[in-house]
């Protein structure tokens, strides 16, 4: 008797899936390049569109929408295609839940925080992950190398990224034997010399109360 857990039906399983996926993007392409086609017959040197596209999916399970990327999504399978300005096709992987308690380094790539999530770096140190944000690729895995944080759901800011930075003390190392404060600031700056200086101190939440004429300007130091 052969169960769902036999590597050879997995393996099946798995041909049928990727199969059926190289003949989805078939349909992709098929489609993307009749659009050009007539584009250029046509005399027209815009982009294909994701209307484009669906004139040439008609009858096809599938229809188009958006705009750089286009996404096509077949309603069988309910699979997902991106198509980008130049053509290039690729499936749509979903992205998966970020979790809490994770490392950051575990919490790379396709990975989107679906409510604000603490994650800890290799040092033991907490960082707050936004609400629809992931790590970025091009991250560093620890606090003291800039952890970069990449919008990855909002409209208009989608693929801004922002670091990370701690404020307070933490660790630096993986013993938790050397530590590092910063402190946020409050001050006046002098256009003429350059010169920050710092009026209040953040202790905790708050500021120490100080009356600041002159520009003021909160910085790191």
């Amino acid at each position: 008797m052969l169960s769902a857990d036999n590597g050879i039906l997995r393996k099946a399983t798995d041909a049928k899936e990727q199969t059926g996926i190289g003949q989805e993007k078939e349909i992709v392409a098929l489609a993307y390049n009749s659009a050009l086609a007539k584009k250029v017959s046509e005399g027209n040197s815009t982009t294909v569109t994701a209307t484009d596209l669906n004139t040439e999916l008609t009858n096809q399970g599938a229809s188009a929408d958006g705009d750089n990327p286009i996404i096509v999504t077949f309603a069988e399978s309910q699979n997902t295609y991106t198509i980008d300005s130049n053509g290039n096709i690729e499936k749509n992987i979903p992205p998966e839940p970020m979790v809490a308690g994770k490392t950051v380094k575990e919490s790379k790539g396709n990975k989107i925080a679906s409510n604000n999530t603490e994650l800890v770096d290799d040092y033991g140190n907490k960082i707050t992950i936004p609400k629809g944000f992931k790590i970025a690729t091009d991250s560093s895995d620890n606090v003291t190398g800039g952890i970069v944080i990449e919008d990855a759901t909002y409209t208009n800011t989608i693929g801004s990224q922002f670091v990370w930075v701690p404020i307070g003390t933490f660790y630096t190392n993986l013993e938790k034997t050397s530590t590092e404060t910063i402190q946020l600031a409050r001050g006046t700056f002098n256009a003429s010399t350059g010169v920050f200086t710092a009026k209040q101190i953040q202790t905790g939440a708050t500021y120490a109360k100080t009356t600041i004429s002159n520009m003021v300007r909160q910085l790191l130091f």
